[in-house]
């Protein structure tokens, strides 16, 4: 597993690692990585399989590319004041998970993850929440979404394997 940088992060995010966005590559990222202001728009989707974080905090920014997150480990991701088009968790190992204050949090699915705890709070708009089957997820909030929504919103929750949940104030 290469190690890169927040610099080599952000390359592969704005499309300008090519030998990535051709071959993909496991990567491990020792430091902090905070984006703020940042805007990542391509046609691409970013596959990254089998990489690990330990930490990313993106706000004020904007994501209308397709990051697919697979068998990856992450200490913390937090993505808020955003604007998100569609990012997927596959059988991941997360410590912490947090989507909150989003402006349009856009399609977030988690399928077959290990989340210690999970915070979906006061997304103004959201298109998909899906957290599906086969999840292990210790703590999960998710309060205060969709009151801005101007288009149909879907739900889905698969009903298991969760220790403490909770679920208020949510327009769909």
């Amino acid at each position: 597993m290469r190690s890169i940088t927040s610099f080599g992060f952000l390359k592969i995010v704005e499309g300008c690692d090519y030998e990535f966005l051709i071959e993909g590559f496991a990567f491990n990222v020792q430091h902090n990585i905070k984006i703020n202001n940042g805007s990542f728009h391509s046609f691409h989707t970013f596959q990254f399989k089998g990489c690990s974080f330990k930490s990313l905090i993106i706000s004020n920014s904007e994501i209308s590319s397709h990051w697919v997150f697979e068998n990856c480990y992450i200490q913390s991701l937090v993505i808020n004041s955003s604007v998100v088009k569609n990012i997927d968790f596959r059988n991941c190992r997360i410590q912490r998970l947090e989507y909150s204050r989003n402006k349009d949090a856009g399609d977030l699915t988690v399928s077959a993850c290990r989340i210690k705890t999970l915070e979906y709070i006061d997304n103004l708009k959201f298109t998909n929440l899906n957290i599906g089957c086969q999840n292990l997820l210790d703590r999960v909030n998710i309060l205060n979404n969709g009151s801005e929504s101007d288009q149909e919103s879907s739900f889905y929750l698969c009903p298991e394997k969760f220790n403490e949940i909770k679920i208020d104030h949510f327009s769909v």
